[in-house]
């Protein structure tokens, strides 16, 4: 069986269980689809333009997470809800927020899909973008590196933790330890 990295989908402070926000495998990384659903209040938020501003602040938070940026994207589709809005509103949103936090993206852009759709997923919901990453080798394995650390560090404060608890509360657990130890 393949075990691939996930990384959790959290809105209104609750993980959502049905969905993760990215999904790590090898050195590809693989963004769920990203709409305008502010995390904080799971609230839709209002127009087209909002909505692909925080569609794509989502999707570098989510890249960033796993070691990677905007500029690792190779392939973007983007499902709409109605072209004529997204070539009046967000296109320029979409271009602007790509100028500013990653413009070699706007100089030599991956593959982009954009399809229209009779909805998604919420009713007032008009855009979502999906994406695929390709991401170094060495910036996955320093993620790992560093999660792995952190579970170590994590997993000896626990036994020490445990010890200490054990032997002030527990002398039969305390005499297991020495036994253990030596």
């Amino acid at each position: 069986m393949r075990r691939y990295k996930r990384y959790a989908l959290n809105y209104a402070k609750h993980r959502m269980s049905w969905g993760k926000a990215a999904v790590a495998e090898g050195k590809f990384v693989f963004l769920c689809g990203s709409e305008g659903i502010d995390p904080e209040t799971n609230e839709t938020v209002k127009g087209i333009e909002a909505q692909t501003e925080l569609a794509l602040s989502k999707m570098k938070l989510w890249l960033e997470e796993v070691g990677a940026s905007l500029d690792s994207i190779v392939k973007m589709i983007i499902y709409v809800v109605d072209m004529d809005e997204y070539w009046k509103n967000a296109q320029s949103v979409f271009q602007s927020f790509l100028r500013e936090n990653c413009p070699s993206f706007i100089e030599d852009p991956p593959p982009i899909d954009l399809i229209q759709v009779a909805g998604l997923a919420r009713k007032d919901m008009l855009i979502e973008i999906a994406a695929t990453a390709l991401v170094t080798h060495s910036r996955v394995a320093k993620l790992t590196k560093r999660e792995s650390l952190q579970r170590l560090k994590c997993q000896k404060l626990a036994e020490h933790l445990f010890a200490e608890a054990s032997s002030e509360n527990c002398p039969r657990i305390a005499r297991a330890n020495r036994a253990n130890s030596l």
